[in-house]
């Protein structure tokens, strides 16, 4: 159920640079073509599990009171996701997205943090558009005027910025909540994709989420 638990400085988004308790699910609804967590996404790359009582026992143990739910899709997890809510009822809490799941009731009532990263095509593998064309948990936040979420586009900076502009347009969103992030797999290639991503964001106005993974070598 959980390929891995982990402590970290939160390298994405709103809360970049901040130490959080990393929570990792196995199992994804998508196949990205370029994700870097096969391990814990793609059924034949697992390499065993820990189960919840594991993760409780390893959140006592940190001093740390910030946890971001990962995977794989955490959403796939929503039951287990409230057993570690309710078990650390004074922690904050972030769930890494690809918003193609709604939210069941407890978790909107617990009022935690979306970090929301919907997937242009050039990410998927053949027939799996359908799904990533419906953001349903986008959807379902802004009918419930729920506004605790961000919209993290990993893009490269030459092919995916159209997706980008035209979901915005679609759904109205505002800038200020839009995080652009180079989709890159080494050091040299983060910083080359994200000088031209950030000269990006300076001119739109979006908000810029460097892969301080690559950036410090924490891989």
């Amino acid at each position: 159920m959980i390929s891995e638990l982990f402590e970290s400085i939160q390298g994405e988004g709103k809360f970049q640079g901040m130490p959080a308790i990393f929570v990792r699910f196995q199992g994804c609804n998508l196949r990205c073509k370029w994700c870097d967590t096969k391990y814990s996404s793609f059924p034949e790359f697992f390499k065993g599990s820990k189960g919840l009582s594991e993760a409780l026992d390893f959140i006592k143990k940190s001093k740390l009171s910030r946890i971001v739910f990962t995977g794989g899709e955490p959403m796939l997890f929503q039951s287990e996701m409230l057993r570690i809510i309710e078990a650390f009822p004074n922690f904050s809490y972030e769930i890494e997205t690809n918003g193609t799941i709604e939210a069941k009731d407890f978790l909107i009532n617990k009022r935690v943090f979306f970090n929301i990263s919907p997937k242009p095509p050039g990410s998927q593998v053949s027939g799996q558009f359908e799904k990533i064309n419906k953001p349903l948990l986008l959807r379902q936040l802004l009918s419930l005027n729920y506004n605790n979420f961000i919209l993290k586009f990993v893009v490269d900076p030459e092919k995916d910025l159209n997706f980008v502009y035209n979901f915005i347009k679609r759904f109205k969103i505002k800038k200020e909540i839009i995080y652009l992030q180079p989709n890159c797999q080494s050091k040299e290639e983060c910083l080359e994709k994200g000088k031209k991503l950030a000269e990006i964001c300076i001119k739109e106005g979006f908000n810029f989420s460097p892969r301080l993974q690559f950036l410090l070598d924490l891989r």
